[in-house]
């Protein structure tokens, strides 16, 4: 009979659904923080194309017009 093990993320969740509440009152805001950060990059990174890409489309229009 092979016995196959499960993934090791499966595990790990299944580790961490099996802890008491108050342990995954203490992760959450950390998960939180680290998304609002990840956000803020993408933001700022966004805009920053964004503004190169105008600055690029409005000297283009002025050397054609």
């Amino acid at each position: 009979m092979m016995y196959t093990n499960p993934h090791p993320a499966i595990l790990t969740t299944k580790a961490i659904k099996a802890l008491p509440s108050n342990n995954s009152i203490k992760v959450k805001p950390v998960s939180g923080f680290f998304s609002l950060i990840r956000g803020k990059i993408l933001l700022i990174f966004i805009r920053l194309i964004y503004s190169k890409f105008w600055v690029f489309v409005n000297n283009n229009l002025s050397f054609f017009f």
